[in-house]
């Protein structure tokens, strides 16, 4: 079978958000082919996003393809239900998830919505970018592309060692005061971690990262600041993670 021949991927949690929230807002009265045709491109240009390369695949996320999931949820509403019947566990879970509670369904159809935006804009920065673990579990993978494509501005970052080098006390984690110089030597110059300390949930589509977004850390408070709090939807801050560090040394 040829490669443009290949089955779409199923489809991702992100994207049966958005999808439900269509077909939750729009049907049956003003949900035309419009509508749909918009969908469908604004699901190829998330897979784009994320990396994927959607000529392996036979009309990914067509408007067919969207029109067809529509009726799966169709099928799925007791006042509709005549559409598709096959439905699949994930669609079964996120209308479950969302059936009485429209307004949390918008509330994280629109913020999936913003985050794309923000990447796109964020691609015409000349933003460095390596596909590698993600931070959290518990992060959307649209969260994990914008903190990752952010943190990783090349120019930006390079200039934040630089100025970081010249200190006196040389380039030291932000959070523990860890120098990979002076433990390892040579090998271990340059080598602290660069974040991104302004919480998505502030950052506008247009917003330029400055030098002070930043901060330099080693890779063990890196994987901490970047934990989630409880079901929370924000990180710890450089001060929270600082003070978590004081109130646990034990030497």
């Amino acid at each position: 079978m040829l490669d443009s021949q290949k089955r779409p991927p199923p489809w991702t949690e992100d994207e049966l958000i958005v999808t439900l929230c269509l077909y939750k807002e729009f049907y049956p009265g003003s949900l035309n082919k419009k509508d749909i045709q918009n969908h469908s491109d604004f699901l190829i240009n998330l897979a784009e996003i994320k990396g994927i390369n959607i000529k392996k695949y036979k009309s990914y996320r067509s408007l067919g393809s969207v029109s067809s999931k529509i009726e799966n949820f169709i099928n799925l509403n007791p006042k509709d239900g005549k559409g598709l019947q096959a439905s699949s566990k994930k669609d079964q879970d996120i209308w479950k998830k969302f059936e009485s509670d429209f307004n949390n369904l918008h509330f994280e159809s629109t913020e999936l919505k913003k985050r794309a935006e923000q990447i796109r804009v964020l691609s015409n920065e000349h933003v460095h970018y390596e596909e590698d673990e993600e931070y959290g579990e518990k992060e959307g993978k649209l969260v994990v592309i914008i903190h990752k494509r952010r943190e990783r501005n090349r120019k930006l970052v390079d200039r934040k060692k630089t100025i970081a080098s010249k200190k006196k006390e040389g380039m030291s984690c932000e959070v523990c005061g860890f120098n990979f110089e002076k433990i390892y030597g040579e090998i271990g110059k340059n080598f602290l971690e660069c974040h991104h300390k302004k919480p998505l949930s502030n950052l506008k589509a247009n917003e330029k990262t400055t030098l002070a977004d930043l901060a330099l850390l080693c890779a063990n408070c890196h994987r901490m600041i970047h934990t989630m709090k409880g079901n929370q939807r924000n990180y710890y801050t450089i001060e929270e993670l600082r003070k978590i560090i004081a109130e646990n040394k034990i030497y």
